[in-house]
């Protein structure tokens, strides 16, 4: 789990827009982590990925995680694909 914890934590987006967290996945080993309030956290807000409870039993792997799935999920998603494709082609 600990292999599991510092790839979240180094993890870094491939292209950088300014809807993309630097973070895009906070962990905390908090038990009540993450709570639904937190889907609208963050920098910008709703688009982090929050994980917590990370656990192995019996060679399985478990975690909570919470996403806003209207923010990041749909309206952000699609803002960050445009401003990805952007970039790509070199227009920003």
């Amino acid at each position: 789990t600990d292999d599991i914890i510092r790839a979240w934590d180094e993890f870094k987006p491939y292209l950088q827009t300014p809807s993309t967290p630097v973070k895009p996945i906070i962990y905390s080993d908090e038990n009540a982590f993450p709570q639904s309030k937190m889907a609208f956290f963050g920098n910008p807000q709703g688009m982090q990925v929050y994980a917590g409870r990370l656990k192995e039993v019996n060679g399985k792997i478990g975690f909570v995680c919470l996403v806003n799935n209207i923010i990041k999920g749909s309206a952000g998603g699609s803002i960050q694909n445009a401003e990805y494709f952007l970039k790509m082609k070199g227009l920003v």
